[in-house]
């Protein structure tokens, strides 16, 4: 008896451990993008997390350049970490933190090379990477910014020259030219630059990243005002609450699945109202909404009068609305919309109905 209750200890010690293991949090991993929950079906929607080819860097680490990172100058120090920048003529705002910054802070030494590099990428998982990341460049002086690329780590390309801003800007450039099935690895570089010898000002950057296609996820965790209630396999995106309290706010939370880590949580608030639940509503048969597709004029017909029509968006935002009706049938022309998958309720003297159309272009 004592071995046996000793091999169900042992055992439940092993399962807990493992589920434990399975819910630590990654930074190294993305969790889901997009997340919303669409007010009309009570359904939260969210898009697959993309593959990260280069972790996030916040320049948050004493190291610098980071690991893997590396950096050019014809003076002695080019490109280095800072919180904050006050130099005459140019002064940087402080952000969310330390970022990586080139300043002509010595104006006898030429900064008119001062390459800060990447590690070189594998692009060749998904067809549609992107770079993204925050930078700060007023153009004061004369400085320019760019980012560059190279095949080689020898030869260096401009690949996008940044426009001025007086504040942070948060960019993202398409690597769709780098990326695809056999593409080589790539090397990407910022270059600040400047008419020497005139003064130039400087150029940062931060949250540098370089992420796209889709993550080889197991599944999903779904998490409703700070618990777990259900997790949903890699092919669905989507989940249906049910039960809810009338009016009360929720916090819904995504989080993504790598089979022996979990992403960081994805949150969203929304509140539960009655008429989300399409299936308690008294729905009116005899409307018709066509065509389906819709190009541009959407035509709407009942058996009853017709009092209003409301079109939603698939995030539940009321978008389109016509009141004050009081015939059988009415056209609309929606050609404004974009095109996609919209909600349409007709309010009839007797009921309500919901019709789902989608607009194409």
């Amino acid at each position: 008896m004592i071995s046996h209750n000793f091999q169900r200890i042992a055992f439940l010690l092993v399962f807990v451990m493992f589920y434990l293991s399975k819910l630590i949090i990654s930074q190294g991993y993305n969790p889901p993008q997009n997340l919303y929950v669409d007010s009309l079906t009570n359904t939260a929607h969210w898009d697959p997390p993309p593959i990260v080819v280069l972790p996030l860097e916040t320049f948050e680490g004493v190291e610098f350049p980071p690991d893997g990172w590396s950096d050019f100058s014809m003076c002695d120090t080019g490109w280095y970490r800072a919180e904050y920048v006050d130099l005459s003529g140019f002064t940087i705002p402080s952000g969310d933190g330390y970022f990586a910054v080139t300043d002509v802070h010595n104006i006898i030494c030429d900064h008119t090379s001062d390459y800060f590099y990447l590690p070189a990428v594998d692009l060749s998982a998904a067809n549609d990477f992107r770079l993204e990341f925050d930078y700060f460049y007023t153009g004061v002086g004369g400085q320019l910014a760019y980012v560059c690329f190279s095949e080689d780590s020898i030869g260096w390309m401009v690949m996008k020259s940044l426009s001025l801003s007086n504040d942070w800007v948060n960019a993202s450039e398409s690597l769709a030219m780098f990326s695809g099935p056999d593409k080589p690895d790539t090397w990407f570089s910022f270059l600040g630059t400047y008419n020497y010898p005139d003064f130039g000002s400087g150029f940062a950057v931060d949250n540098v990243t370089i992420v796209g296609g889709e993550a080889d996820v197991a599944g999903y965790y779904v998490i409703l005002d700070g618990e777990i209630i259900d997790s949903v396999p890699a092919d669905q995106t989507y989940y249906h609450f049910e039960e809810l309290t009338e009016g009360q706010i929720y916090e819904t939370c995504i989080m993504a699945n790598y089979d022996t880590l979990v992403s960081e949580w994805i949150c969203t608030n929304w509140i539960f109202r009655i008429i989300n639940n399409l299936t308690d509503l008294n729905m009116d048969n005899t409307v018709s909404v066509y065509p389906i597709p819709v190009l541009d004029n959407l035509n709407v017909k009942s058996n009853n009068s017709i009092k209003s029509v409301r079109i939603f968006n698939i995030r539940g935002q009321l978008i389109y609305e016509v009141n004050k009706l009081s015939e059988k049938s009415v056209s609309l022309e929606v050609e404004i919309l974009e095109q996609g998958l919209y909600l349409v309720m007709v309010e009839t003297n007797e009921k309500v109905s919901f019709e789902k159309i989608v607009i194409i272009k």
